[in-house]
């Protein structure tokens, strides 16, 4: 029994873990978001998954995350969009654990830098690509 936990751990360690589209898993992923990668968290965070959406199509996903999920509203600040008050939305699913939890964002980063290599700020929401970011962790 020993050796056998021993190989199971050892395995476990060395074995690149695959990690999920944690929309796909546990809520429902809208069509305009298109799923980038998902990467092993550290600390807390146990998983997360980045998603892209155009911005034209941003404001339909921001009210959904704000109406399914209780996102904050997305607000221009400094250089972008992101949640009015860093207020993250939450996904509910029956098979978290009461431990553990699923948070949502939206960000939206209007910085440009053109082929002269100027830094410029792009207002025209329409014309940025939002990034949606679900994180899986332990409280």
């Amino acid at each position: 029994m020993i050796k056998l936990s021993f190989i199971l751990f050892f395995s476990l360690m060395f074995t690149p873990h695959k990690t999920p589209d944690l929309l796909t898993q546990y809520a429902e992923k809208p069509a305009k978001l298109e799923f980038v990668k998902s990467e092993v968290g550290k600390g807390q965070i146990i998983s997360t998954s980045y998603y892209n959406v155009s911005g034209k199509d941003s404001f339909e996903i921001e009210k959904i995350l704000m109406e399914q999920y209780g996102m904050g509203k997305l607000k221009w600040i400094c250089c972008g969009w992101e949640p009015e008050d860093g207020r993250r939305g939450s996904i509910k699913h029956k098979d978290l654990k009461e431990f553990e939890f699923l948070s949502i964002e939206m960000y939206g980063n209007a910085e440009i830098i053109g082929d002269d290599g100027v830094l410029t700020l792009e207002k025209d929401r329409n014309k940025v690509t939002f990034e949606v970011i679900v994180r899986y962790g332990e409280a």
